[in-house]
C-alpha cells in the first residue's frame, strides 16, 4: 500500500476493502460518492469491475459498502453511481443496480432517493436492435431514517445533465456535496480513479479521502489533488 497526503486530503493506493478497516476511523466520514467500474469492464484489470461472474461482482460491491457503512457518520450520506451493462450472452439487461440496491436494503441501509443523470452518447452502437443507453442511476443511501445531513436549500432536482466533461459533471458533484455534506466535512471515494470528486470537494472547503487500486490512476489522482 502507498499513501500520499496533504493537510486536506489523503490518497491510498490499494484495495479499498483492505484499506478501510485498517486505515479509516469508524464514524469519520460525512459523505461518500463513488462509481464502481461496470461488471466485466475490460479496462479494469483488477478489483471491482474485473469479475467475470455477475454474482461475484455484486458480492464485492456489497462487501465494499458494508465497510463504508462502518466509517460513515450516523448523519452521513452515501451516493452510488451504478451502471447496468447490456448482457450480450443473455440478450438483455442484467439489472445489476437494482440487485445491489435491494441487497443493501436487506442490510438495513435506508434508500433516500434515486437520481438520474444523462450524458450524450458519443460512441458507436454495436447492436442496432435496441435503444441507446445514455443515462445512469445514482442511488442515495443513509445509515438511519433520522438523523442524516441534508440542506433543502441546495438542491431542487433529481435529474442532472452531463456538460461534456471527462467523468462526472462537476456541477452534479457540487450539488450532491452542497446538499449532503457540511462545510469542513470529509468526502470519501473508495474507488476514486483520478480523484475528480476530490478536486471538487477541496474546491468547496471539504476534506477528501480516496482509494484507488490502479497505479496509473493513483498517480494521476496525486497530481490532480496536489494542485490544491
Amino acid at each position: 500500500m502507498i499513501v500520499r497526503k496533504s493537510h486536506n486530503w489523503v490518497l491510498f493506493q490499494g484495495d479499498a476493502n483492505e484499506i478501510i478497516p485498517d486505515h479509516i476511523k469508524s464514524d469519520s466520514i460525512d459523505f461518500c460518492f463513488t462509481s464502481p467500474s461496470p461488471y466485466y469492464y475490460k479496462e479494469q484489470p483488477t478489483g471491482i469491475g474485473s469479475e467475470s461472474e455477475v454474482r461475484q461482482y455484486i458480492m464485492n460491491v456489497i462487501m465494499l459498502f458494508d465497510k463504508v457503512k462502518r466509517v460513515l457518520k450516523e448523519t452521513g450520506n452515501l451516493f452510488i453511481n451504478l451502471v447496468d451493462p447490456f448482457g450480450v450472452d443473455i440478450g438483455g439487461l442484467l439489472f445489476i443496480p437494482e440487485r445491489i440496491a435491494l441487497t443493501m436494503l436487506v442490510q438495513n441501509w435506508i434508500c433516500k432517493g434515486k437520481l438520474l443523470w444523462h450524458r450524450p452518447f458519443t460512441g458507436e452502437m454495436n447492436d442496432s436492435k435496441r435503444f441507446r443507453l445514455d443515462w445512469e442511476y445514482v442511488y442515495w443511501f443513509a445509515k438511519n431514517k433520522h438523523p442524516y445531513f441534508y440542506d433543502n436549500d441546495e438542491s431542487d432536482t433529481s435529474i442532472f445533465l452531463h456538460r461534456m466533461e471527462n467523468g462526472f459533471p462537476s456541477e452534479f458533484i457540487k450539488t450532491l456535496i452542497r446538499s449532503s455534506c457540511p462545510v469542513d466535512g470529509v468526502v470519501f471515494d473508495p474507488l476514486c480513479s483520478t480523484a475528480g470528486t476530490g478536486e471538487v470537494a477541496l474546491g468547496m472547503n471539504r476534506k477528501f479521502i480516496g482509494c484507488e487500486i490502479l497505479e496509473d490512476k493513483f498517480n494521476a489522482a496525486v497530481r490532480n489533488l496536489s494542485k490544491w
